[in-house]
């Protein structure tokens, strides 16, 4: 992790000057400190912890650069501290906890910052992208996460699902239909599914085929 990431975990461009940087580094520790915060679940206190190990690991190495050019400090306490698997998936717990309360902004952010960590975990990225669907202004970067999820993950027919949905959202509607019927060929069902192709393939044999085989399930 170069210098650049240092500044982006604290939410800063790499040419913030460092009085800014430290005030930017209390902040954050006293949100994420652990004992600032009670009666939470395990996963949530996982997250804090790790988030407040990983804020101070940020700012002791740009401290280390400003004084020195060198990021040793940050990898020694990256490697020997935290594991980017270990903070991935504290960040996918948390963005999970911030979907469920439709919290999506939170939710965006945490799948991001999962993904950025372990990209070959689906989950991550597949959250990634049901976020962005939420946006319509983000149609465009959703597709882009989703090839991304299918090239990961090809054998998957829910990814397909959630590609025909964006392409239904842009009112893409052939490119929807394409998608969804791929997710039938992989064996992916859902109620969702059935409605959608009953609304875009009504008088298709292909549709009458698919529904006649929901319907004896």
């Amino acid at each position: 992790m170069d210098i650049n990431e240092c500044y982006s975990t604290l939410g800063l461009k790499p040419d913030t000057p460092f009085s800014e940087v430290h005030k930017r580094y209390l902040e954050l520790s006293k949100k994420y400190h652990p004992d600032s915060h009670f009666l939470i679940s395990e996963s949530d206190k996982k997250y804090y912890e790790l988030r407040f190990k990983e804020i101070n690991a940020a700012f002791n190495a740009i401290k280390n650069y400003t004084n020195t050019g060198s990021t040793s400090l940050y990898k020694e306490e990256k490697k020997s501290k935290i594991s980017p698997s270990e903070i991935a998936k504290a960040y996918y717990l948390k963005a999970v906890s911030f979907y469920k309360e439709r919290d999506i902004n939170n939710a965006l952010d945490c799948y991001i910052n999962a993904y950025r960590r372990d990209e070959s975990n689906p989950n991550y990225l597949r959250g990634v992208v049901k976020c962005l669907m939420e946006k319509p202004r983000r149609l465009h970067e959703a597709k882009d996460y989703c090839l991304k999820l299918i090239k990961l993950e090809d054998y998957n027919g829910e990814n397909f699902f959630i590609l025909g949905k964006i392409y239904y959202k842009a009112e893409l509607k052939n490119a929807a239909l394409t998608n969804f019927k791929k997710a039938v060929s992989l064996n992916f069902n859902s109620d969702e599914l059935e409605n959608y192709l009953k609304e875009l393939d009504k008088n298709s044999g292909f549709a009458r085929k698919v529904l006649s085989i929901f319907s004896r399930k």
